[in-house]
Order: C-alpha cells, then structure tokens, then sequence
C-alpha cells in the first residue's frame, strides 16, 4: 500500500511540474512582441526571449506609469494597444 501512494504522489507533483510549470517558460509570440517594442522604446525587458520573467513585468510596469495606464505589469488590452502590438475592432 505504502508504493501505491508513493507512487501516485510523485506521479502528481511529476504532472503538476510538467503540465503548470514548465509552460510558463516556453516562447510566446506575444512576449517576444512585447519585449521587442518594450526595448526600442527605451525600456529594458530582458533577454528578447519570448519568456515572460520579471525583468518583462518590470519594464511593462515602467511603460504602465510613464504612459499613465493602470500599473499591473501585465500587458492588458490597453497596455498593447498603447504599445501599438493591438488594435481594438468594432463588434469585438
């Protein structure tokens, strides 16, 4: 009985670790996009990796304050569309 839990508890953290760890780490267009106007704006993101990491949320932060949208350090509609990656359509 004691290997049939420990087994189902490694199987848990081991799906845990893949299924919502890990995608937080891989390339996302859309944080590649943010992070490459980010840097041509002046502010910096960090590597130009498509990672979302703290030095990306930092600098959305920065953009947020010196363009006087709300500061959350996330790209909202609004903070993409002030850094020109959307555009908002009638009947959307």
């Amino acid at each position: 009985m004691k290997s049939v839990s420990a087994f189902l508890i490694v199987f848990f953290v081991t799906s845990f670790i893949f299924n919502f760890a890990l995608p937080a780490g891989q390339y996302e267009p859309v944080v590649y996009q943010i992070q490459k106007v980010l840097e041509a704006q002046g502010y910096d993101p960090g590597l130009l990796d498509g990672q979302w990491g703290q030095s990306t949320r930092n600098a959305v932060e920065q953009f947020q304050r010196d363009s006087g949208l709300p500061i959350t350090g996330i790209p909202d509609q609004s903070t993409k569309f002030n850094l020109g990656i959307i555009s908002f359509k009638k009947g959307y």
